[in-house]
């Protein structure tokens, strides 16, 4: 015959199966059912969330140092179950993972971008060691990879901004959203000679060989003729360029 037992809860009986063990008990299980057990736990819960939150951080300073043990051990002995979790829960939480860092890209846009143009000075030659290396074992993916991506509007953005980097040394760095500005300004009339640019160039308004740097106050969107007149001359002495070329 098997086993049974009313529970003290819901009144119904059900299998000792569905009741948790207490050995203080003399049937050996607690009086109430596992599920009833569960939604008193959950009401617990919502109705003392502060109580539950003050006592798990009580027991984590308490027990700080075996925590971090015990952590550091589980994660020792079982890495392919974590990464494996943790690829299951981007899955399952893309959109919620992208605004997470959308959010966090925009309130602190301008740190992580000092942050990765410093990173990139600092370890550039790793950096470049490393996508020589990637390049050369995955050529002909790469190469199309790259292709399609430099023709997309945000593909191009990039790519005028990292030139940008690249040749400043001093300064914050540009960002693809101060590049975008620049080129959106002008409405494609270059403000030096103030005819259509077609396909021009960001150009440095006080050049970087002059103490110039890629911050947006000091970037204009110009056609490539007028870049290239300018070259590493101040706005004074390209205006007087200018001049002497009209009037010559």
């Amino acid at each position: 015959m098997t086993a049974t037992k009313r529970c003290n809860g819901c009144g119904e009986v059900k299998l000792l199966s569905e009741f948790h063990v207490q050995s203080s008990m003399s049937d050996g299980y607690r009086g109430t059912c596992k599920e009833c057990r569960k939604a008193d736990t959950a009401a617990y819960r919502k109705k003392y969330p502060e109580r539950l939150r003050a006592n798990k951080a009580r027991f984590y300073e308490e027990h700080r140092e075996e925590i971090a043990a015990w952590q550091s051990a589980y994660r020792a002995a079982h890495p392919e179950k974590i990464r494996a979790r943790k690829r299951a829960y981007r899955e399952t939480h893309k959109e919620k993972l992208r605004a997470k860092h959308r959010a966090y890209w925009e309130e602190n846009k301008e740190d992580l971008v000092a942050y990765r143009h410093a990173w990139y000075l600092e370890n550039c030659e790793h950096v470049k060691t490393r996508t020589t290396a990637y390049r050369r074992e995955h050529r002909d993916e790469y190469n199309e990879s790259r292709a399609r991506w430099r023709q997309t509007p945000k593909g191009r953005v990039s790519i005028r901004t990292s030139k940008l980097n690249r040749r400043s040394q001093t300064g914050k760095p540009a960002t693809s959203e101060a590049v975008e500005e620049v080129l959106a300004e002008y409405g494609n009339i270059c403000p030096y000679c103030n005819q259509p640019i077609g396909e021009g160039n960001i150009d440095h308004i006080v050049p970087l060989s002059g103490g110039g740097t890629s911050e947006r106050s000091n970037l204009v969107y110009c056609c490539a003729r007028c870049n290239k007149s300018k070259g590493s001359k101040s706005l004074l002495e390209f205006v007087n360029y200018r001049l002497m070329q009209v009037s010559a």
